[in-house]
């Protein structure tokens, strides 16, 4: 699992400027983040239920404003919120 938020956590760091850069940042963030939550999933899902549910979140965000679409700000940002909680919460649970 640790891996899964190493890798999470090198493409989050990125930043991005254009809608295509967002775009492409979004679907990278969105399928290491999916990846994360099948490695938290596997590991102790009672124990990271929370991060999982925010990475659902995140996911169901993404499915309503349209994969597609995801660079155009108010779409990011709708999926950016919960996955900046999932991170948030790993900050706050250092160790898990």
């Amino acid at each position: 699992m640790q891996e899964a938020l190493v890798q999470y956590a090198a493409v989050s760091a990125g930043g991005c400027e254009t809608a295509d850069e967002c775009q492409y940042l979004m679907a990278r963030r969105l399928g290491t983040s999916e990846s994360l939550s099948l490695a938290m999933k596997a590991k102790d899902p009672a124990a990271y239920a929370e991060p999982i549910q925010l990475q659902s979140a995140a996911e169901q965000q993404a499915d309503r404003y349209g994969r597609l679409s995801l660079g155009a700000k108010g779409n990011y940002a709708a999926v950016d919120q919960p996955l900046r909680q999932m991170a948030e919460w790993f900050g706050e649970h250092p160790g898990m």
